[in-house]
Order: C-alpha cells, then structure tokens, then sequence
C-alpha cells in the first residue's frame, strides 16, 4: 500500500513545484505588463524583451526588474548619495541621473536563457545601464 503512494507522493510534490514556479510566472508577467503599460518612452525592443522576461544590455535597473521578476540587489554607493537613501530611490535615479554606484542585481528564472529549470544569473550595471550578464550555474 505505502509504495503504490510513493509516485503519487512524488507527483504531488513535482505538481506542486511546477504550480509555484507557473504563479511566479504569472505574477512577473502581470507586472511586466503593467510596467511597459506604463511606460510609454520604450522601444519596441525593451517592451519585447521585458514581456519576454529577457534582460538585454543597456537596460536600466528598472526595466531589468521587470523583465526579471524578484531580486536580489547589491549596491556600492557613489559617493553623491547620503547614508540615509534607500537601494530604491537609487536604482530608480539610475534611468535619469545615471551615476557610479556599483549594481550587481541576482535574477533566477527560466526566461533568461529559455531553459526548462530556472537559472540563476547575475546583471552587472555600468553607468546605471546593463553591461554584462552572467550566468552563475
């Protein structure tokens, strides 16, 4: 009885997976497109790749976020901004007042490199603009 249970288990838990990583989906999709709703300067390109879920480069944090779904971010400050700003109120300065703060921001999906599992991967920015990006698997 107890091992006829077992594949059913095991199905359970792969549905249950497959379920989550289907809702994170659909929850960066939905803010992907209610950014690019919002966002009326994009190109087609950037709106593409961010309904796509596809960091490109040259892209500002911002847009990165939204193509990429949840994060984690590491910044080094330029030295402009006071002890008390927040990583939001820099990473959102970057797209008009790009400065030399260091931003390495971790992504892990499955949209980046079209993969069946999600990758980890990490965007490393340069004057407040995607310059590489790097998978780390």
């Amino acid at each position: 009885m107890i091992l006829r249970c077992i594949p059913c288990l095991l199905l359970l838990v792969a549905l249950g997976c497959d379920s989550r990583m289907a809702a994170d989906e659909a929850e960066r999709l939905e803010h992907a497109r209610n950014y690019v709703k919002g966002r009326k300067d994009l190109t087609p390109e950037l709106q593409n790749a961010i309904l796509k879920g596809e960091i490109i480069l040259g892209m500002f944090p911002d847009e990165a976020r939204a193509a990429g779904g949840d994060a984690g971010t590491a910044i080094q400050r330029d030295p402009r901004w006071p002890a008390s700003a927040t990583d939001e109120e820099i990473l959102e300065a970057q797209r008009f007042k790009p400065d030399s703060s260091q931003i390495h921001i971790v992504f892990r999906n499955r949209t980046q490199f079209g993969t069946p599992e999600p990758v980890s991967f990490k965007v490393h920015f340069k004057t407040g603009q995607v310059s590489r990006i790097e998978r780390l698997e």
